[in-house]
């Protein structure tokens, strides 16, 4: 099997694993990435969390809208640039990120434990190896 597809075979049961994790919070492993992001680099622009998460622009802006009525981030338009977003944690999203930092840590261990068989653990340990362009 090819590098590639084991890397996304990889990648694809830790995601499971992850959202299996989170759902008990009502949030994906997604919305987790931009929580964590905003709670990381602080007030960030939507731009920010695309460059931190490497999540799509037009995804990030559809997770920030859904997070956002969740109450968990607010969203200020910027009086500079009226397309862009001042995104903030509120406390509700203080809160869930430090409850889903923990529910991370669990699924980190697990999706280690489900992926450890496989060959692409070998690849992801040793990425460190693959030559800059």
């Amino acid at each position: 099997m090819s590098h590639i597809f084991n890397l996304k075979k990889c990648s694809q049961i830790a995601e499971t694993i992850a959202d299996r994790e989170l759902n008990q919070l009502g949030i994906t492993s997604r919305q987790f990435a931009v929580l964590d992001s905003v709670a990381k680099i602080g007030t960030s622009k939507q731009v920010d969390i695309t460059a931190a998460t490497g999540i799509d622009r037009s995804t990030v802006t559809d997770l920030c809208r859904r997070l956002a009525r969740s109450g968990f981030i607010s969203r200020i338009r910027d009086r500079s640039d009226c397309r862009c977003f001042a995104i903030k944690l509120t406390q509700s999203g203080t809160d869930i990120h430090r409850v889903s930092e923990r529910l991370m840590l669990t699924a980190n261990k697990k999706a280690s434990a489900a992926i450890n068989g496989l060959d692409g653990l070998k690849i992801v340990e040793r990425r460190s190896n693959v030559p800059a362009e």
